[in-house]
């Protein structure tokens, strides 16, 4: 059996680790349009403010891919999926047969039709690559324009203070930092702790135009509202999507991402998908949708492997959740972290820590941790299981008495098990 996998990330050598240990013969290729082995992506903003060496962000040591017998090809670009000669076409022509298939491209970034975003000092961040552009751009640059105060644009803002040397701007058209996970009180605690750290924030109003100069490199950009920020160079850090485009006309079933099922398997025979690509099992919400973070994506390839391999298995659904230790605070979000008219929330602020707790009936279902994140672990937990919560156990996750907590929970497990008995 050949097993081709494309991509070289979280998701592709979850299912290669996964297939190996049930098939210690058949042929496990994976594809990889980068020139670097498998690398923690999350560590590009260390790595692009100096406090990571080029060394240290490999995901999986150079000895892996031969431990596992895994054949990698780096550089290799994976342009159309014929399904009805069980095989992919790589850009060169050139035509690879699979026995099954794992997708795990991931996501890739957006970049929004607007003028002069071809502009030499404009640059993605979501790449080793892009990093080292950026990089190497950096000594002519005085201010940099970041569009986007999601994740991956306060990922590249903070790296770039880390760094040095450069005046940052953030602009947002939400009227909030991380407006998709932080409400008003903990993206305000946020967003004051970025500018009283030197980065500035602009909020509702967007990038329209990117403006060269004489050299053709980026001057200035021109925002909605009219006002005009120079810099020498712009990151569009807007958001990303799954990379499906090489799947046009292949057949396969893409809403906003790859339609996948319980075995983490398309509508094709034999192909499968993980990570940002594919839209899987929401707890919370019951349906299936993209939550595109690193333990989702190693656990969907963890799933799509053993299946490849023959061993069923069902994905039993994770939650969305993020950490982010940037501009010197701790944030994790889990959950749901935005009101509605059917979830109770609790606030609690003390100094520089915030807490949020989203109640639906006596079961958590989301929270947000600002300044001491160690109970997201206990708390993650309790929403994953959709664990029924007495008063009392509401009262010690608010006021934080997590030890008294645990020892209820495990309490309840038990009486729960001699009732099953």
């Amino acid at each position: 059996m050949r097993y081709v996998i494309i991509g070289n990330s979280y998701g592709g050598l979850a299912a290669a680790e996964a297939i190996r240990k049930r098939d210690g013969h058949g042929e496990i290729i994976v594809l990889s349009d980068e020139q670097h082995p498998a690398y923690g992506r999350p560590l590009i903003s260390y790595y692009l403010g100096g406090e990571m060496s080029p060394d240290r962000m490999h995901y999986r040591p150079p000895s892996f891919y031969r431990n596992y017998n895994i054949q990698v090809r780096l550089n290799a670009r994976v342009v159309k999926l014929l399904p009805q000669k069980h095989a992919v076409q790589l850009l060169d022509g050139s035509l690879l047969p699979y026995g099954r298939l794992l997708i795990a491209t991931g996501g890739q970034p957006f970049v929004p039709p607007m003028k002069g975003t071809g502009s030499p000092g404009v640059f993605t961040f979501t790449t080793w690559q892009d990093a080292d552009d950026i990089k190497n751009w950096l000594p002519r640059v005085q201010e940099v324009v970041v569009i986007g105060g999601g994740l991956i644009g306060l990922s590249a803002a903070d790296a770039l203070r880390h760094r040095g040397g450069a005046k940052v701007t953030v602009v947002e058209m939400l009227p909030r930092v991380l407006g998709l996970a932080l409400d008003e009180d903990g993206s305000r605690m946020l967003q004051d702790k970025m500018q009283a750290l030197g980065t500035k924030v602009v909020t509702e109003d967007s990038v329209v135009e990117i403006v060269p100069g004489a050299t053709g490199a980026v001057e200035k950009v021109v925002l909605k509202s009219g006002r005009e920020l120079p810099c020498q160079m712009v990151v569009v850090a807007i958001g990303v999507r799954p990379n499906v485009e090489f799947l046009k006309d292949s057949g396969i079933q893409i809403n906003r991402g790859i339609a996948v099922d319980e075995h983490m398997q398309t509508n094709l025979p034999d192909v499968y998908g993980a990570g940002d690509v594919v839209e899987a099992k929401d707890i919370i919400n019951g349906d299936n949708r993209v939550i595109a973070i690193l333990p989702v994506a190693y656990e969907h390839g963890l799933v799509a492997g053993a299946n490849m391999a023959g061993d069923v298995q069902v994905y039993a659904g994770n939650i969305a959740m993020n950490s982010m230790p940037k501009f010197n605070m701790s944030v994790m979000t889990m959950g749901l972290t935005l009101d509605q008219p059917d979830l109770v929330a609790v606030r609690r602020q003390r100094g520089d820590q915030y807490q949020k707790f989203l109640f639906q009936g006596d079961r958590l279902v989301g929270a947000i941790l600002i300044g001491n994140t160690t109970a997201g672990g206990v708390l993650t937990a309790i929403i994953k299981k959709r664990e029924h919560l007495t008063p009392a156990m509401k009262e010690r996750i608010v006021y934080g008495n997590y030890r008294s907590l645990v020892a209820e929970r495990k309490l309840t497990w038990s009486k729960a098990v001699e009732v099953a008995l």
